[in-house]
Order: C-alpha cells, then structure tokens, then sequence
C-alpha cells in the first residue's frame, strides 16, 4: 500500500511539473509576442506566438499545445537543445534592440529586449517539459505530421 501511494504521488507530482513548465513557456510566448508586436517580428518570435496561441482553455487538456508540424519541429527536444535555442533567441533579440536607430524611443528598445529575454525563459521552459515527457512531445510531432 505504501508503495502504491509513493508511485502516485511521484506520477502526480510529474504530472504538476510538466504542466507548470508549459504554462510557464506559454505566458513566456505571450509575452515575448505581446513585446514584440507585429513590427520587427521574427521567424522565431512568430513560431513563439504560434505555441502561445495553442494553451488549452482552463480545464481542456494541453496535450494538444503544438498548433502546426513546423511549431512542433522547432521546439526544442531537451534542456540541452532549450538552452542553445534560448541563447540564439536571446543573442538576437539584444542584436536588433542594439540596431535600433535613435529615431526609435527608448521604450521600443526595452520591448526589443525584454521580448527576446521572454522568448528564451520560453525556449528553456519548453525544452525542460519536453525533456521530462519526451513520449508527448514525439506524439505531437507525429500527430501533426
């Protein structure tokens, strides 16, 4: 019996961690679309509105959270691949808020910034869910497929 209740509570406390880790990257892919904006918007920025706009409504599941085959494809596989992901997003993100002419407010810079920052929590988030579940994250691909 005491090992039955020690198996549930690991599978649920799993199950908790995974969908805190994709609600977690979804709120990170609003914000980085909400910063961003449709001005200046780049494939990456745009794959993360895509992932955003599939969190499930509250109390649907969110096994269904890869809305396209080519959202699903460049979502990271690991941690590993999340922390490279997050890095480039990042890199670039900080790129283009540096190449903002002066003509451009200083708020526009932080939106370029801080939207790069959210779409590599988003990235990392993402990578670290699919690490721990990556039996879902195949199926989505083949689904979608």
């Amino acid at each position: 019996l005491a090992s039955g209740l020690g198996k549930g509570a690991k599978e649920f406390l799993h199950a908790v961690s995974l969908e805190v880790l994709q609600l977690g990257a979804n709120i990170a892919g609003f914000s980085e679309a909400l910063a961003l904006g449709d001005k200046g918007r780049h494939g990456a920025a745009a794959e993360a509105e895509g992932a955003g706009a599939a969190m499930a409504a509250p109390g649907a599941s969110s096994s269904s959270s890869f809305p396209t085959a080519a959202a699903a494809a460049a979502q990271p596989a690991d941690i590993r691949q999340g922390l490279q992901q997050a890095s480039t997003r990042l890199s670039s993100g900080i790129q283009a808020a540096l190449l903002l002419t002066n003509d451009d407010t200083y708020s526009h810079r932080l939106l370029a910034a801080a939207g790069a920052t959210a779409g590599a929590i988003k990235c990392t988030l993402l990578g670290a869910r699919n690490q721990l579940d990556p039996e879902r994250f195949l199926n989505n691909i083949k689904s979608e497929l």
